[in-house]
């Protein structure tokens, strides 16, 4: 007879439950033939991630295949671009049937030198299909890394440096950006109760 069957190994332990798995054996049908998982991963909008710093993105995989797939094992792969895993990278599924998915947050660190841009960052998907064999597939998910920027005033100076009732002054502020990225449309403003010009664009 051909076909997938299923004979149940039964293990009997004294003093423990006993362990019943079912085991895949297929005879002779061509596994092209089969019907076969298909896992897709999936990605939330991640937000920014600042170079030095972590940033948590949420995956979701799904099964949209016409099998269940066992033993999921879902593992970040290094990339070149200063992008690694917090935690280890590495998560386990023990089955997935038809339709289901499962989330699960991935934490993302970026190196002090990381370029800025959307780096890809590899996926392996590791799992067993109906007739017992294992596959691996390729998939991606994207870290969007951008500088943050970092104000604060440096020096204040005032010319001249003593000044008297209706004397005209000149308040010079040196502001740096010990940031990461650049600070854009930069503007400052003076809040005092005094004429004269208290807002300025700094630009970036």
């Amino acid at each position: 007879k051909n076909g997938v069957f299923f004979p149940v190994l039964h293990v009997s332990v004294e003093n423990a439950d006993p362990l019943f798995y079912p085991i895949p054996v297929v005879v002779n049908l061509d596994v092209g033939t089969q019907k076969r998982p298909a896992l897709v991963l999936s990605q939330e909008r991640p937000g920014y991630l600042p170079p030095g710093e972590t940033g948590e993105t949420i995956l979701t995989l799904s099964n949209a295949g016409a099998s269940a797939a066992t033993d999921i094992t879902l593992r970040v792969e290094r990339d070149g671009g200063g992008i690694a895993p917090t935690g280890g990278g590495t998560f386990h599924v023990e089955r997935l049937g038809i339709g289901e998915n499962v989330t699960f947050p991935l934490l993302l660190l970026a190196g002090t030198r990381a370029e800025p841009g959307i780096h890809d960052v590899a996926m392996a998907i590791t799992y067993t299909m109906l007739d017992g064999s294992r596959r691996t597939e390729q998939a991606e998910v994207t870290a969007d890394v951008r500088g943050k920027a970092d104000l604060a005033v440096s020096s204040l100076k005032t010319t001249p440096a003593a000044v008297a009732r209706g004397d005209r002054i000149e308040l010079v502020v040196r502001v740096e950006n010990s940031g990461t990225g650049d600070a854009r449309s930069t503007s400052a403003t003076l809040e005092i109760p005094l004429a004269g010009t208290t807002k300025v664009f700094v630009g970036t």
